[in-house]
């Protein structure tokens, strides 16, 4: 089992309609920030993190299982804080299940030319194959759906038990999901990811609480959305 955080930019579809470019940077930025702190922080063998892009979103997969759900979290959020900072909203969700290669499934034409080129030619155009599969991507998307309208970090309920943060804050739960108040819980670790990624402001609360306020202010929002999102600033 391993647990997986999948994660997407908010209202992207009315930010492209709005400012194509703008929709793109979203994108742009989550992936860099994600590639970061694949590189900088979760680096070694035993915290490497595997990495898949759909559309907007990413699902990012441990090697690690429920005991190590504290990192899932502190990976979550720090996301979600630097998106914020950089003028965007995010939404995500952290789950469990299996994971693994499904490229043994297929055709052996098809496996030959994927292990060769990692695209296959149909005609004169391609055709790309999503390599993995498993239930802690399908349950973190799931739970991402269930999950109330807003810019939300949502746990799976059964991974409770095995959180140890001890000045982490919750918002509401059910016996589904969890969710967790990202923008003002003093998880310490963040602090040195702050430092190792040069920007700081994520532990910065009064800062973090300036640009959420912008956001909803500069930006056409539905109204439960508002709702939900004010949850976090206790409004």
């Amino acid at each position: 089992m391993r647990w997986s955080v999948f994660i997407d930019v908010e209202g992207f579809s009315n930010i492209y309609e709005e400012k194509e470019g703008r929709a793109y940077h979203s994108v742009g930025s989550l992936i860099n920030y994600i590639h970061e702190i694949g590189t900088k922080l979760f680096n070694d063998e035993a915290n490497s993190l595997f990495v898949h892009q759909l559309g907007d979103g990413f699902v990012i997969v441990s090697l690690n299982g429920a005991r190590d759900v504290d990192n899932a979290i502190i990976i979550a959020i720090s996301l979600m804080r630097l998106m914020l900072i950089n003028g965007h909203m995010t939404k995500a969700a952290i789950s469990i299940g299996d994971f693994a290669d499904i490229v043994g499934c297929y055709p052996k034409n098809i496996q030959k030319e994927y292990q060769e080129n990692e695209t296959i030619k149909i005609g004169h155009g391609v055709l790309r194959i999503f390599p993995v599969m498993g239930g802690t991507l399908i349950n973190s998307f799931k739970l991402l759906a269930k999950s109330n309208s807003g810019p939300n970090l949502s746990l799976d309920s059964k991974l409770k038990e095995y959180v140890k943060l001890p000045k982490l804050k919750y918002l509401e739960e059910n016996d589904k999901l969890i969710e967790i108040d990202w923008l003002k819980s003093d998880v310490d670790e963040l602090v040195n990811i702050g430092k190792e990624l040069n920007n700081e402001e994520i532990v910065n609360h009064a800062f973090m609480l300036i640009r959420f306020k912008e956001y909803l202010e500069q930006n056409k929002l539905p109204e439960v959305w508002v709702k939900n999102a004010k949850k976090l600033l206790n409004e």
